[in-house]
């Protein structure tokens, strides 16, 4: 009780240093990403966008905390500790606290792109792909939709050796499985939401070229010239210019390869990361 006193009472001050940066709380279990235990998605994360008042910021920072907490009792992690036979192993929960990278877009906050990637690839949908050069889902804003598997949304699925390749063979098919819905902190209503990408996405937006292409029916056109609004409704997200024309790919290779080699227990390493694009025609 003593040492939850002593946290707690610091918590005021994280919560005033940190201004108006939005922060996500996460929680570190010394059970979670163990061999053939990872409790994906078993405890919660909680954004807080911190654009209201400093009592209304703390108040909702601590209330993530405890949710955090309260997490452990949730029906879905007893019951996966019970399948994985670690129900009487002490659960000791931590909190993680990070800072969201990502810019302003309008009325919105999110990042150019997020996603997780695994050092491994199990998810071969060609023979030249290579199994060791690992795999990764990528989105446009926050990474959640790349993590939570979702019915009504797609990532788009990157073979690192292959990054061009996509699973899809036909302008149809890669339209169907593209993105569909953003994941972004709205800054005016304070909160973390999710919105159709069409709604969001426009010809100002600064990487937008990065991201989609042009569907043209029988296939998809790399984005030459100054968009107009009412074409938004032909872009599919595929990503294409970002793996092409950025250092995102090889970068996330050696990063994986690195974590991979300095692993003494598991097999596959993964990597939740976000990303930016500055002059990405540059060489970094």
């Amino acid at each position: 009780m003593e040492r939850f006193r002593k946290i707690s009472g610091k918590v005021p001050g994280f919560a005033k240093a940190r201004g108006k940066s939005t922060l996500i709380v996460r929680s570190s279990s010394l059970l979670e990403d163990n061999f053939g235990t990872s409790f994906a998605g078993k405890y919660e994360s909680y954004f807080c966008p911190n654009q209201g008042s400093l009592d209304s910021n703390l108040r909702d920072f601590s209330r993530a905390i405890v949710r955090i907490y309260a997490s452990m009792l949730n029906p879905d992690a007893l019951l996966y500790r019970r399948a994985k036979g670690l129900q009487d192993y002490d659960e000791r929960m931590a909190i993680l606290i990070q800072v969201v990278q990502g810019e302003r877009f309008d009325r919105y906050f999110l990042p150019h792109a997020a996603g997780v990637a695994f050092s491994r690839n199990l998810y071969r949908w060609s023979p030249q792909i290579r199994r060791d050069d690992g795999f990764m889902r990528l989105v446009w804003g926050l990474g959640t939709r790349a993590v939570d598997r979702l019915g009504d949304d797609h990532p788009r699925l990157v073979a690192l050796s292959h990054p061009q390749l996509h699973p899809e063979s036909s302008v149809k098919a890669i339209r169907r499985y593209s993105q569909q819905f953003v994941d972004l902190i709205d800054l005016e209503e304070n909160k973390f939401t999710t919105k159709p990408a069409k709604e969001v996405i426009s010809s100002r937006y600064p990487v937008l070229r990065y991201l989609v292409q042009l569907d043209q029916g029988e296939y998809l056109a790399p984005l030459r010239i100054m968009l107009q609004e009412r074409s938004t409704k032909d872009l599919v997200f595929t990503f294409d210019e970002l793996l092409r024309r950025t250092p995102l790919v090889n970068r996330m290779s050696r990063l994986l390869q690195i974590l991979e080699r300095n692993s003494k227990h598991l097999s596959t390493q993964n990597s939740q990361s976000t990303s930016q694009i500055h002059n990405p025609l540059i060489p970094r």
